[in-house]
């Protein structure tokens, strides 16, 4: 039993450190085309949609992790 939650312990928080990387990266990414006024996000998807799509990861991983 110990081990099972150690393990969901472990995966819990690669997940959030996955996730905090993206929202940071994002942010980042968001910061340049802001001050550069250069399109920095991949054909197709804006920071709206990026945000969006990190919401609905984050949504999907706490129901997991419940």
């Amino acid at each position: 039993m110990q081990k099972d939650k150690t393990a969901l312990t472990i995966a819990f928080k690669q997940d959030f450190v996955e996730l905090e990387n993206q929202v940071l990266a994002l942010e980042e990414k968001q910061a340049l085309q802001t001050s550069d006024n250069v399109n920095v996000f991949d054909a197709g998807t804006t920071y709206e949609s990026e945000k969006a799509r990190i919401k609905d990861l984050i949504d999907a991983k706490v129901k997991l992790h419940q």
